[in-house]
């Protein structure tokens, strides 16, 4: 189907259930591809890149870097996006996993670091600098294993992403059905050599669990997210993974918990962030209740009994299967 009318269905049944939804809405600006490339400051200062007249609750940076682009070439695009996204009184996420990427962006103003830093330990300045601007991280460390292990045919879904998945998605996710002449160089790669896959990924978590935990241990924002969408990360039940992988960086249940609710709340920012993540009078009523502790075990997390949206009820079973 063309464009406009896969947007127009999309709108017309997120309009039908949105009482049963998530209240972030949209989060990607348009179904379609590729999404806004600034290139340069003037088109970056042009209203955010085009953003500022959506009206949007939070303006997203990639700040990716190579030999070819350093640091320093992107940075005037990033700070540009960042003082016309402000000036319209907008927040701003960068997404930096490398420490100096990653240190440019909050020195340039962003509110928001999307994923670990996962090429080196962060230094005392780099610690220092988050907690002067009260800078808030989202470490998403689900997805840096996600790729890899899609690719090399390793995926560890958790049991909630089994049972409450999309099977569809899941079912995709088989490298092994595509035809060997069709399979991309990456792929081939990894399925040739899956132990060096799940080597890169252990590297990679290496450096950001030990990351996290410095951070959280000096009292950095941390807010729980998974970056559900990238290959691999199933939307809503991979949040259980990215649970089990904080509390093997040493966080302990409760700031888990406290990741994913009021700090959450705080990344949201705005109307929503305001009455979200806390149980208090004029709070949205919000709500889901456990059969288990949470705080005697993360997993418990998932043991869902109940769901309260907007006040109205719903038991597990009928939401869930």
């Amino acid at each position: 189907m063309g464009e406009e009318s896969c947007e127009r269905r999309l709108c017309a049944l997120f309009a039908q259930r949105h009482y049963q939804c998530c209240r972030c809405g949209w989060t990607i600006l348009e179904f379609r591809s590729p999404q806004n490339c600034q290139r340069d400051c003037e088109n970056a200062t042009r209203r955010g890149g085009g953003a500022v007249d959506l009206k949007p609750d939070l303006v997203k940076i990639w700040y990716i870097v190579d030999k070819d682009h350093p640091v320093d070439s992107f940075r005037p695009i990033v700070r540009a996006t960042i003082e016309e996204s402000h000036a319209h009184k907008i927040r701003v996420a960068v997404h930096a996993t490398e420490l100096e990427t990653a240190r440019a962006a909050v020195e340039e103003g962003a509110d928001v670091l999307v994923h670990s830093v996962i090429d080196k330990p962060v230094d005392d300045a780099f610690v220092k600098l988050l907690k002067d601007r009260h800078t808030i991280l989202c470490p998403t460390l689900v997805v840096f294993e996600r790729y890899g292990r899609t690719f090399s045919h390793q995926l560890n879904l958790a049991p909630e992403e089994k049972a409450w998945g999309n099977p569809e998605v899941i079912a995709s996710l088989d490298v092994t059905k595509i035809p060997q002449d069709k399979l991309p160089e990456r792929i081939k790669t990894a399925l040739a050599d899956p132990n060096a896959a799940l080597d890169r990924i252990r590297k990679v978590h290496e450096v950001a669990l030990k990351n996290l935990k410095t951070l959280e241990g000096a009292g950095i924002c941390i807010a729980a997210g998974t970056d559900a969408g990238n290959i691999g990360t199933i939307h809503g039940p991979a949040l259980f993974r990215e649970f089990q992988l904080m509390k093997e960086a040493g966080l302990t249940n409760m700031q888990i918990l406290q990741c994913a609710t009021a700090n959450a709340a705080k990344l949201f920012g705005g109307h929503t962030g305001a009455h979200i993540g806390k149980l208090e009078s004029g709070n949205f009523a919000d709500i889901v209740i456990l059969r288990s502790n949470p705080l005697d075990d993360i997993a418990h997390a998932s043991d869902i009994d109940t769901v309260i949206k907007n006040g109205a009820v719903y038991p597990a079973d009928s939401i869930l299967h």
